[in-house]
């Protein structure tokens, strides 16, 4: 038995496997909120050798259509924000494609090498609204994480697959990724909702796509922008921020 990271109450062993081949991990389910929990992972140094996973092939498309999704987001639910920051950005490929977008993102990764975003790291202590893109699943220390993350921005927008109702077992489900070591937590809606009560925010779920934020969103609004995004995307349109970063790294006109 372990206690529960997000709700605290009691969380019990519900399956073993093999993490990167050669851990025999336990695999803990919260009786309160659904939250599933590995033992505390011992092995996350070894697993974050490689910032990204080899496994990750789908991370080219992946960037390409949240850059899509994310523009009828903003563009729609928070018009008049000015200020983002990609959070666990990677290589910054989706802070490179949202600033083409006309959108003012800068990037931050503890882990990975900044390669399609140079010269707009993390330059601020707080920003309108923090993206977090296939994170919480790797943190460790959820409750204490998210707080960071907050502390950084008024709202946060993050993916992240739910549980689902029947619950899968520890070898059923490919989202708990052994393999790779580096997911290890894994919430339901319940557990969403019960983080965003804990730190006064609003919670709003669409299919993977998540968000908190300091006031309401209506799900239908929010949900209206990820499933029209193309049309949304075409009827509003930023002016791209590509000539001005040209020119503010080079000295140069585009």
């Amino acid at each position: 038995m372990m206690m529960c990271k997000i709700c605290g109450e009691r969380a019990e062993s519900f399956g073993k496997t093999m993490v990167l081949g050669k851990y025999l991990v336990n695999y803990y389910l919260c009786q309160n909120c659904g939250f599933i929990q590995t033992e505390e992972p011992y092995w996350l140094n070894e697993a974050y050798s490689d910032a990204i996973a080899d496994s990750d092939i789908g991370l080219v498309g992946r960037n390409v259509l949240l850059n899509k999704t994310v523009t009828a987001i903003l563009s729609t639910c928070f018009p008049k924000c000015e200020l983002f920051l990609d959070y666990g950005g990677g290589y910054g490929m989706f802070v490179r494609l949202m600033r083409d977008s006309g959108f003012n993102f800068e990037w931050f990764d503890k882990y990975c090498e900044n390669l399609f975003a140079k010269s707009f790291e993390k330059s601020k202590e707080h920003y309108n609204l923090v993206t977090a893109f296939e994170l919480f699943e790797h943190l460790s220390n959820p409750m204490e994480e998210i707080r960071q993350l907050i502390l950084l921005g008024d709202n946060i927008l993050f993916t992240t697959l739910l549980v689902p109702n029947s619950v899968p077992k520890v070898s059923d489900w490919w989202y708990y990724a052994p393999h790779g070591g580096q997911h290890v937590s894994f919430y339901t809606e319940r557990a969403l909702q019960y983080i965003a009560k804990s730190f006064d925010l609003h919670y709003v779920g669409y299919r993977d796509i998540h968000l908190f934020s300091k006031k309401p969103i209506g799900r239908w609004k929010f949900s209206f922008a990820i499933r029209f995004a193309s049309w949304l995307n075409r009827l509003k349109r930023k002016k791209s921020l590509l000539k001005k970063d040209y020119k503010m790294i080079t000295g140069m006109d585009l």
